[in-house]
């Protein structure tokens, strides 16, 4: 579900407001759901969201805090390779700059969290590739994407998931890591 920033704190000088996620948090807690936080968003007076680094890290700071004993896992951004949601023209090294800030302010605030590679528009291997080039890949724990093609079978996606793993592989080689789990 998305935490988004403008949901959160009205105002950059506005105090953070989470009793929403508090509701939602104590809901899902009380069905054995774990929530999948995906941080984004802009405020009105700090927009892009993402080029306000100092502001942007204090809100990741007192979701991971607040939430950290209930969530594992911390989504960094949605479809980054879609401007309407990056807010402004899309770029890589942006979002590269935007994915190591946040996933050091949530390692920072608990150690143990994961950090998940926002959700691609697509699979977007150019804009990973470009990522990863930026040496992105040592900032995220797990890769996410949004697959859309929905006239195909589940089966279809197979040569998608392949690519992906292609290029993955080249670039967690680059890094010291215990074997990989394949998805397939």
């Amino acid at each position: 579900t998305d935490f988004d920033w403008d949901h959160i704190q009205q105002t950059k000088d506005a105090p953070l407001r989470m009793e929403h996620l508090d509701a939602m948090m104590k809901s899902a807690a009380s069905h054995k759901l774990e929530v999948l936080p995906i941080l984004g968003g802009h405020l009105p007076d700090a927009r892009p969201g993402w080029k306000h680094a100092d502001l942007w890290k204090k809100y990741v700071t007192a979701l991971v805090e607040r939430y950290r004993k209930q969530i594992s896992f911390w989504e960094v951004w949605n479809e980054m390779n879609y401007s309407g949601f990056w807010g402004d023209k899309v770029s890589p090294q942006e979002y590269t700059k935007l994915l190591k800030a946040t996933s050091e302010t949530i390692k920072a605030a608990d150690p143990e969290a994961k950090v998940i590679f926002g959700g691609l528009a697509g699979l977007d291997l150019k804009f990973l590739e470009q990522v990863c080039r930026e040496k992105g890949y040592e900032y995220f724990d797990v890769m996410n994407y949004h697959s859309y093609n929905s006239d195909g079978l589940p089966e279809e996606k197979i040569s998608e998931f392949r690519r992906l793993q292609r290029l993955m592989d080249k670039y967690l080689s680059l890094i010291h890591i215990s074997e990989p789990t394949r998805p397939y």
